[in-house]
């Protein structure tokens, strides 16, 4: 069934996909964006216990920036590429969910808790969130969840 999949891939549904999504890092869609979205990132700090500590900048033209520090899996600098559709519906949750909106932090009473920092560039528009604990609206959460897991499909260098 693998086989019969790759075959299929390779040929006209891989150019169906490829005129679809772009191609890794080339920032080519087939559709123009609908948001004015140029840069997301998410800074995890660290807490007293094992939080992982990273920041990851995605920009709209396909590249990816990342410093592991601790707890995390890619220790140190790294860069690499994303499909251009995986920023896009990253960006348009920001503009849905109005992540530009939202308050600059939200802080939980609780101690040694992680914090969070969400950073949107928008145009020349630049907003950035602090989350610390289990403080702030569940779209800021989700925004979050987005970006862990656009994190996880990069193709690195």
């Amino acid at each position: 069934m693998v086989s019969f999949l790759v075959v299929l891939l390779a040929g006209p549904l891989q150019q169906e996909w490829t005129e679809r999504h772009g191609t890794p890092g080339t920032g080519k869609a087939a559709e123009p964006p609908s948001h004015a979205v140029n840069e997301i990132g998410l800074e995890r700090g660290a807490c007293l216990g094992a939080c992982p500590v990273y920041t990851v900048v995605f920009r709209d033209d396909g590249s990816v920036k990342y410093v592991g520090e601790r707890g995390v899996s890619r220790e140190g600098k790294h860069t690499g590429t994303i499909y251009r559709y995986l920023f896009d519906e990253m960006a348009r949750f920001v503009v849905e969910a109005e992540i530009m909106k939202l308050e600059s932090e939200y802080a939980a009473p609780e101690t040694c808790q992680g914090s969070a920092y969400v950073a949107i560039v928008e145009g020349k528009e630049r907003k950035i969130i602090r989350r610390y604990g289990h403080a702030g609206p569940a779209r800021l959460l989700a925004l979050e969840v987005l970006i862990d897991r656009a994190l996880e499909r990069v193709d690195w260098d």
